[in-house]
């Protein structure tokens, strides 16, 4: 990964919030990003066996895949790629339920700006490889 590019796969079925990372990611200074973006779970499993992607940002209600079944799926068919959800919903359980699930972090829709969601894909990023290390 370049320090500077990070490739994204973004599994998104609401067009208003793929729309609004979009945009928090166009406010990151000294940052690219190349985001592809899908709205199913399957069409993000096929992308995986494309392209090298070096984060994948989440969402937990799509329609082929809800909740944390969509986590296991994507772990499943990306297991060196890094998992941040993103939720609707503002419980710390789900998000907990998330990174037992095989998520490195995860995002609350609405409630998040471009600096968290840079920090999390880095931390992510980076508890991803200590495992492995």
């Amino acid at each position: 990964m370049d320090t500077n590019i990070f490739e994204i796969l973004l599994v998104e079925d609401d067009s208003g919030d793929a729309e609004l990372l979009y945009e928090l990611l166009e406010q990151v200074p000294n940052m690219q990003f190349d985001v592809t973006h899908v709205t199913r779970l399957a069409e993000a499993s096929e992308q995986t066996k494309l392209e090298p992607y070096d984060i994948i940002l989440l969402d937990l209600a799509l329609p082929d895949s809800q909740g944390m079944d969509t986590i296991r799926a994507m772990v499943s068919a990306a297991p060196t790629i890094p998992i941040v959800v993103l939720t609707g919903l503002s419980d710390e359980e789900t998000g907990l339920e998330a990174l037992r699930n095989g998520a490195q972090d995860y995002l609350v829709k609405g409630q998040v700006d471009s600096g968290a969601v840079t920090r999390a894909m880095r931390f992510a990023i980076q508890r991803h490889k200590e495992p492995q290390a």
